[in-house]
């Protein structure tokens, strides 16, 4: 969607701008199965726009929220997932900084502009950059790291919240239940006390907050709401703290805006990506092997994460990373250490891969809708080391597993953990104020839409 085409009923305008960010927020269960329970995402889903919002390729937290927050895509930013390749080396790999991102966030433009910024836990924001305004990075902030600029604001959150601040749930996917649903809403609730703190300076045009604790939640629990789950539990305490934890987000929500709500200030509710139950894994790296494409350089008596010292590269034209989509990576002559295959090559190669995806057959017996795209066809430039195809399986609802030795190229679950969720292809979409009409549902809105709309709002003038 054109922002151009969202209902308005006077000029789009706004002194300031409030995001709030909710990570993988489902709009079936914000905008319409849950909607009557939240009363302050209703109020401002009345007074504005509001819809399910696509979101980019790929949709993972990292690299999505820059993404959104720089209109510029994953090829543009050179970020293409958690994990980043940073070499030609098959070891080249480290959880992603904010160096790695290429593109310009929004508010870092905005100081050229004289326009100051609060950013408070942002993935993809470590380690943190000079800005006009404050900032606290989000997931992916190593432990103990200098986390605030400027760092004089590391002694403010120390005395809002204490050791109740965190940038994220360490090793969710293995906690029982209870003790995550505990440690997400303490988490939480330290974020929005320093959100609500921080936004109550009157010295900020832009103000955006991101909360991780409802994905870790959707990936532990998506199985006690959604019946259609093939792991379904009937389970009315769990889906009731799931549902509980709405709530309390929704009074965050509330606080903020009662705070700010001065008739010079927009609001924008939004999530990097939805969710959906997760049918279960495909072990591409495994597939890959049985298809004479990768080799190993012994046989392994059992399953093991994919690592690049088990392979033998001499006879390996093609490797895989896994998540919520695969990705690709053609062992290329003059490109890699061992690289294998020539340039003339390579389109053959993903012709292949991709002609036997498509031939996918589940242990169900259904066919596994396959979706494949080369990187050039994704983005208009593709900076950094990105791979040569990227592999969405049954439309998200499998993941891609890099796991190696296993007997079957099909598991139930994770290989980094337990996972009741995957991530779906719509979050949500709220505006409110700044001239935006009221109580309109609007269709078309994606991710990439996000940073024009707070331009326009804020009246400033970007080139990408």
């Amino acid at each position: 969607m054109n922002i151009s085409h969202l209902p308005t009923t006077d000029d789009l305008g706004a002194e300031r701008v409030m995001v709030i960010g909710l990570d993988c927020a489902a709009p079936e269960l914000w905008l319409d199965r849950w909607r009557h329970e939240l009363p302050n995402i209703d109020a401002l889903m009345r007074r504005g726009v509001w819809g399910p919002m696509r979101s980019c390729h790929p949709p993972i937290t990292v690299p999505a929220w820059m993404i959104m927050a720089s209109g510029q895509d994953a090829g543009a930013q050179g970020v293409y997932g958690f994990r980043s390749r940073t070499g030609p080396g098959y070891g080249d790999l480290t959880l992603t900084r904010r160096d790695f991102f290429q593109g310009q966030p929004i508010w870092e433009r905005l100081g050229d502009e004289g326009l100051r910024s609060t950013i408070i836990g942002v993935p993809g924001t470590w380690p943190p950059r000079p800005l006009a305004g404050q900032m606290i990075t989000g997931p992916l902030t190593p432990q103990q790291a200098p986390h605030c600029w400027p760092r004089t604001l590391e002694t403010q959150v120390e005395a809002l919240a204490g050791a109740r601040y965190a940038f994220d749930v360490e090793g969710f996917r293995e906690l029982p239940p209870d003790v995550l649903i505990e440690r997400v809403c303490e988490m939480t609730q330290a974020r929005f006390e320093v959100a609500l703190e921080l936004a109550r300076q009157d010295d900020w045009n832009l103000l955006w907050v991101v909360e991780i604790g409802l994905d870790r939640l959707y990936h532990a629990l998506w199985h006690c709401i959604d019946p259609t789950h093939p792991r379904y539990v009937d389970d009315p305490a769990l889906a009731g703290a799931l549902l509980d934890y709405h709530k309390q987000l929704d009074g965050h929500i509330g606080a903020l805006v009662e705070a700010c709500d001065d008739g010079e200030t927009a609001f924008v509710v939004v999530s990097d990506h939805g969710a959906k139950s997760m049918t279960g894994g495909f072990l591409l790296n495994q597939w890959l092997i049985e298809q004479g494409l990768m080799t190993l350089k012994a046989p392994l008596e059992s399953k093991v994460r994919f690592d690049p010292a088990l392979i033998d590269w001499s006879q390996t034209r093609v490797w895989a990373m896994g998540g919520y989509c695969g990705r690709l990576f053609v062992n290329l002559e003059g490109r890699e250490p061992q690289g294998i295959v020539k340039a003339d090559e390579v389109e053959a190669i993903l012709a292949q891969i991709e002609a036997g995806l498509q031939g996918l057959v589940t242990p169900q017996g259904e066919a596994l809708a396959v979706e494949t795209h080369r990187t050039g066809d994704l983005y208009r430039e593709a900076l950094g080391w990105p791979p040569e195809m990227v592999v969405y399986l049954g439309d998200l609802a499998w993941r891609a597993l890099d796991t190696v030795g296993a007997p079957s190229v099909w598991a139930k679950s994770n290989d980094s953990g337990p996972d009741s969720a995957n991530h779906a292809w719509h979050g949500i979409f709220i505006a409110a104020g700044g001239g935006l009409a009221h109580g309109e549902a609007v269709e078309g809105f994606e991710l990439l839409d996000v940073a024009p709309l707070l331009e326009t709002l804020l009246d400033v003038e970007v080139t990408r």
